[in-house]
Parts: C-alpha cells; structure tokens; sequence
C-alpha cells in the first residue's frame, strides 16, 4: 500500500511538473467563471450572437446549464495556449501570467457568462494559431487547418480572423526564418476562403444575425473620402484598442482597475514587435500579430460589405479571437519573474473582485 501511494504522489508529482501552469489555471478559471455565471444572474443582456447558430444560442444564452458548460471553451483555450507558449518561448510563470489574464479579462467575461458566440471564438483563435504552428513544424496536416476553419465559419465572419493570423504567421515563417514555402501558404490561404463559406451561405439565405450595425450617419467627409476614414476606423474598432478597453459588465465595476490588463496586451504586441528577430523563435509570430492588427479590421469591413451590401460597425467583442494570440506574443516579453508576478497578482485581485461585485449585484 505504501509503494502504491508513493508511485501515486510520484505520478501527480510528474503530472504537475511537466503542466505545472495548467495545475493552477484550470481550478483557478473554474471556481471564478463558475461563480461569475451561478451569481450575476440575468439583469445583464448577453451580448447579441452571429452566424448561422445565432439565434440556438440566443435561446440558451441564459440558461444557467448551459453557461456552465461554457467554461469549457476556456479550458479548451488554456489547454492549448500552454503547448503554443511553450512552443514559442515564453517561461512556465509567464504562462501563469497570461493565463491569469485571459480569465478575468473583461473580454472573457461576455465570451463565457453567457452560452454564446464569444466563447467558442476564443477557443477558435487559440485552435487556429496552433494548427498552423504544426503545420510550419511538419507535424501536422494543412487540411486539419482547413477543416477548423470551415466548421468555425457557424460562429460568423469574426472567425475568418483567426485563419488571418494563421496565414500571415506561416508567410512570416517563410519569409523571416525560410521555414514552409507556397504549398503551406496555399493551405493558409485556402483555410481563410473556408472560414466564410457559411457565413456566405447565411447572408444569401438569410439565415443568422447581421454581425454588426450600420453606422451612425455624420457630417464627416462624402464618397471616397468617407469609406477611407471607415477602413482607418476599424482598424481600432477591430484591433488592440477593441480588446484592451472593453468593460465588463458586472455592477458597479470601476473600469479603472481593469485598463491596466489593456496596458499588458497593448504593449506586449507593441514591444514583441519591436524585439522580433529571425532568429528567436516568437518572432515570427510577433510579426503576424502585429499584421493582424492592421490588416484584420479594414479586411472585415469590406468582406461584410460585400456579403451585407452596407458598412458595418463591428462589435467590439468579436474581436476576443484575436485574444489568445494577442496574450501569447505578451507572454514571450515578460523575461522576468517580477514583472510576471505583477500581472498574476493584480489578475488575482481583479478575480477577488470579481466574485464580490458579482454577488452583491445579485441583491
């Protein structure tokens, strides 16, 4: 019996060891997105849901079940952000940094309180970046790539996003670090044109939600000029600026304390561009993101323009698939253990806080 246990604590022990940011994420996301979701309960309207499951979703957005099945996306998402970390450098604390960060992110808060769109997004924009990683390893198949992309097209055209920064990081390998060559870019490509195969097939039928709104008319300038100002619009409506300043929607929750989590995903773009080098493994990626972030909101807006016939206001939590790739580029920054224990103990804080404000809006 003394030998079974001492194998037992041996085989946790080696478990931990080797996830040892998934042993203190999974709980940690669990107990808080679960309390969350059990305590707010419905005086918040969910946010509004795209794609052809738009209205499945609508119907079960506040069924208590269902929100707590919902945190497995972010399980799903962690699960998969810890490999890509890995993969691309960042330190097992760093890991527990934007991990932290993506559980009480106020994005995170619209994406898994409610049994919508959001959350699966999430998960696609991790599934994506590592599909693609793989792929440029030559350990996987460019059509699992494609074959994501297509089934996350129910989700809506936000997910076309994700396949985005798929294409643009196995460009940047082929270019910066001479690694894949046209037939994985090809596959890249080929992803992008399957994430919109149904939500094509939603506008001509008619089927789902129009995945924005229609601007408010201006006295800005006409024509051209006016179009042009939309582009250099969406991208911050689409981009950093969407993710980093959203609020979450708990009662009396001072937007204050939140922002200092935009500060970490704004520079850590930022920096892990400036520092990309050929010869570090993340910079690569520090360079798709950075792309991703002018490229994919102006590449929005006129794909919506050609499916829907108008310009479209993009809502700005659509933009949380882009999360995960925005935190992992923050995690290969984050070089040293003081700067990493700053980000999880003001992430820890906001949890507390969380939990608190969610409980007292109940009364």
């Amino acid at each position: 019996m003394t030998g079974l246990a001492a194998r037992t604590r041996s085989g946790w022990r080696a478990l931990i060891a080797a996830h040892r940011p998934l042993a203190v994420l999974l709980p940690a996301s669990l107990l808080i997105s679960w309390a969350v979701v059990l305590v707010h309960g419905d005086a918040l309207p969910p946010p509004a849901n795209t794609g052809l499951l738009a209205d499945v979703l609508t119907a079960l957005a506040g069924s208590p079940a269902w929100q707590l099945v919902w945190w497995l996306w972010l399980a799903g998402a962690l699960v998969i952000m810890e490999p890509l970390a890995r993969r691309y450098g960042v330190t097992d604390l760093a890991i527990v940094a934007i991990g932290a960060v993506l559980i009480v992110s106020p994005v995170s808060f619209w994406a898994f309180g409610w049994a919508g769109t959001n959350g699966p997004l999430i998960f696609v924009g991790a599934l994506a970046l590592w599909l693609a990683s793989r792929y440029a390893d030559g350990r996987g198949s460019g059509w699992w790539l494609v074959l994501c992309a297509l089934l996350a097209g129910v989700l809506g055209v936000m997910a076309m996003l994700a396949f985005l920064l798929a294409l643009l990081l196995l460009i940047a390998l082929a270019v910066m670090r001479r690694e894949g060559g046209l037939q994985r870019v090809g596959f890249a490509v080929l992803a992008v044109l399957a994430s919109l195969v149904l939500p094509v097939l939603g506008a001509v039928l008619g089927l789902g939600a129009i995945p924005g709104t229609p601007p408010v008319p201006g006295g800005g300038p006409l024509g051209a000029l006016r179009a042009l100002s939309r582009l250099f619009d969406s991208i911050i409506e689409v981009g950093l600026h969407a993710v980093a300043t959203s609020v979450t929607g708990l009662p009396n929750a001072p937007a204050y304390l939140y922002q200092p989590l935009g500060w970490v995903i704004i520079a850590g773009v930022v920096v892990a561009f400036l520092q990309a080098r050929r010869s570090r493994p993340e910079g690569p990626l520090a360079v798709a993101v950075a792309s991703t972030v002018l490229l994919a909101g102006p590449l929005l807006l006129l794909v919506l323009r050609l499916l829907y016939g108008e310009w479209l206001v993009i809502q700005p939590a659509g933009s949380a698939v882009l999360l995960p790739a925005f935190l992992l580029v923050g995690g290969t920054v984050i070089r040293n253990r003081a700067s990493a224990w700053i980000v999880i103990c003001w992430c820890g804080f906001l949890a507390v806080l969380d939990v608190i404000l969610a409980a007292a809006g109940t009364r």
